[in-house]
């Protein structure tokens, strides 16, 4: 399956991933799948996997079975991430991951090719994931409408002030003249 907005191209049956995502699910493949990419050449056989290939920068998540990126191996659970240095070498980093770490096109993609025992994860895994994600999302979206609540009690409250400040401001002055004339008084 390949992403949006992603390149690939095929020539002679070898495969390179110019941009973009692609996810691969090759457990009934006969054949080693080798795919280019411009930092690495990725080998598989058998695994599920998404390449994922941005300027200067790719990543690998094996989610069942093993790949080889350049000449580490990658296994069901783990993560290379490839960045190129400015010397026009790579750096390379191996790392574990767990399903949080997938984004939702990624836990969807899953969750649809038929899950079983090789694989790093459960069902119940993924569905764990989008469950926290959603009750995060409703507990963002309830404080902001409990924030929006708390400025308009105190707009309102701002404007009876003012209403009032007004109300007094504009009453009738009412004053009271005392005129004094000089008394005449003669020695």
């Amino acid at each position: 399956i390949l992403g949006a907005n992603s390149e690939l191209t095929v020539d002679s049956g070898e495969f390179t991933l110019e941009s973009g995502e692609l996810f691969a699910d090759q457990r009934d493949a006969d054949q080693t799948i080798l795919l280019s990419t411009e930092q690495s050449v990725i080998r598989s056989e058998k695994a599920v996997l998404t390449v994922s290939v941005q300027r200067g920068s790719q990543s690998v998540y094996v989610y069942a079975g093993t790949a080889t990126v350049g000449e580490k191996t990658v296994e069901a659970g783990q993560r290379i991430s490839i960045v190129a240095k400015e010397d026009g070498s790579a750096e390379m980093e191996l790392t574990g991951f767990a399903a949080s770490a997938l984004n939702d096109a990624q836990i969807k993609i899953l969750q649809n090719c038929d899950m079983d025992a090789s694989f790093c994860f459960t069902e119940s895994d993924l569905s764990s994931v989008i469950t926290l994600r959603q009750e995060e999302k409703a507990k963002a979206q309830q404080a902001q409408l409990l924030l929006a609540d708390e400025s308009k009690a105190a707009l309102e409250k701002e404007q009876q002030e003012y209403d009032k400040a007004l109300a007094e401001y504009q009453k009738p002055q009412t004053s009271t003249v005392v005129t004094t004339t000089p008394s005449t008084t003669q020695p």
